[in-house]
């Protein structure tokens, strides 16, 4: 959609119309990089105010089965996920050389790379 001011108008006079289209053109990308730069902008804080995540508790119910082999369970006690504990879903356990703990974003994930976190 082209809104044409005075300042397009003296440009469709003396150019044509082809060249207020063009110029028009040129102003859409600047506005898209300006709203995307916003957005972003507007989005670390809010991905930051998330805050850690306690590993621990979010995980118990996996840490327990993984304690049931041969190996000891090390994991960190806290996580920056970027969303919070509620949205978290743990999974895994002991296997036989070990164990496999999996933290995602939706339940029944399966080590899938869409919700995957950790």
């Amino acid at each position: 959609m082209i809104v044409f001011s005075p300042r397009r108008a003296r440009c469709v006079a003396r150019r044509g119309l082809g060249a207020a289209i063009r110029h028009a053109g040129q102003i859409r990308p600047l506005a898209t990089i300006v709203a995307l730069a916003l957005a972003l902008a507007l989005a670390a804080p809010m991905a930051l105010a998330a805050g850690s995540v306690n590993l621990l508790s979010v995980l118990a119910a996996q840490i327990t089965k993984a304690k049931t082999g041969d190996v000891r369970v090390l994991l960190p006690s806290r996580l920056n996920a970027g969303v919070p504990a509620s949205r978290l879903y743990g999974s895994g356990g002991a296997t036989a050389h070990g164990y496999d703990i999996q933290l995602a974003a939706a339940p029944g994930c399966h080590d899938s790379t869409a919700c995957f976190v950790a």
